[in-house]
């Protein structure tokens, strides 16, 4: 680890107490040098990614910000949301340019 603090990044409302971040640097293999970043819950749930962060956090939000609550309601899932996709279950069709004329 090369680094652990509090979270520097805009986070509406502020970050909630105790959340940590720590910054990891790659030490072998090709993306050697390579800062990985992660963020913790008081409770030391981590989290890959600031989208990841702000879903869980909207999430806590129905479960009155109880991190154990939340998370046993379906918070793990929720970092995992994914687009839906259309109605019959299929990725969009791709267009394609016709000439008119």
């Amino acid at each position: 680890m090369i680094w652990e603090g509090r979270p520097e990044e805009h986070l509406e409302g502020g970050w909630p107490e105790g959340w940590m971040k720590r910054l990891y640097q790659r030490s072998s293999g090709n993306s050697a040098g390579h800062t990985d970043r992660y963020w913790y819950t008081p409770k030391g749930r981590k989290f890959r990614s600031m989208v990841q962060v702000r879903n869980f956090l909207e999430h806590m939000k129905q479960f009155d910000n109880d991190e154990d609550l939340a998370w046993k309601n379906g918070g793990a899932a929720a970092l995992k949301r994914k687009p839906p996709p259309d109605a019959e279950g299929a990725p969009p069709a791709k267009r394609i340019k016709t000439s008119v004329g």
